[in-house]
């Protein structure tokens, strides 16, 4: 007979399910992660988990989507602490602390590696609800930084999107990868952000 889950736990064991599957992603992927793994995590059996998710694409899917509200979550966390500072400085640094935190290596390998396979295996519906392009994601921080651009944002865009894609050699970069990749991101402000 199964067990019922009251709501409480219900909301633990989908937490358990969300960093399980974060900690997944930004180690061996979704790919080579199973249903199994995931239920163990948890502490639930694997026909459990099939009453929190749908799938695990499901699952990956909104860790995605809950990273991606995190950014934005700490990008307004960081504007709001430096209000004080003056609006070009604000909106410069916010773009640098969202970049940053959208470069974390791991999680921009996962998207860079598995987020067609994903897309696939959701329905429309979960990805309508669920998704955002990278570009999407790009505009948004852009326009939340209140950054004005001296170049086209599909530039911007651009420039972002080549970031992103150096994830996937930070092991190649080494211990380095940090410090580059901030320089980058430095440049790439000074380049594309009006005055």
């Amino acid at each position: 007979m199964a067990t019922a889950f009251g709501a409480s736990e219900r909301e633990e064991i989908r937490s358990s399910l969300r960093r399980a599957a974060w900690q997944h992603a930004c180690t061996e992927g979704m790919k080579n992660t199973s249903v199994d793994q995931l239920s163990a995590e948890a502490g639930i059996s694997k026909g459990a988990f099939y009453h929190f998710y749908r799938s695990k694409e499901l699952l990956f899917l909104e860790v995605l989507s809950v990273w991606h509200q995190q950014i934005f979550t700490r990008v307004e966390a960081f504007m709001s602490s430096h209000a004080d500072l003056p609006a070009d400085t604000l909106a410069r640094e916010s773009l640098k602390t969202a970049l940053g935190l959208l470069l974390y290596p791991p999680a921009a390998r996962f998207i860079l590696t598995e987020r067609d396979v994903l897309l696939r295996r959701v329905s429309p519906e979960a990805r309508e609800q669920l998704y955002r392009s990278d570009g999407e994601i790009v505009k948004t921080l852009i326009d939340m930084c209140g950054v004005k651009l001296n170049i086209p944002m599909d530039t911007a865009v651009g420039i972002v999107m080549v970031l992103l894609l150096s994830a996937l050699h930070a092991a190649e970069i080494g211990p380095a990868y940090d410090s580059v990749i901030h320089a980058l991101i430095d440049s790439a402000c000074t380049q594309f952000i009006g005055e």
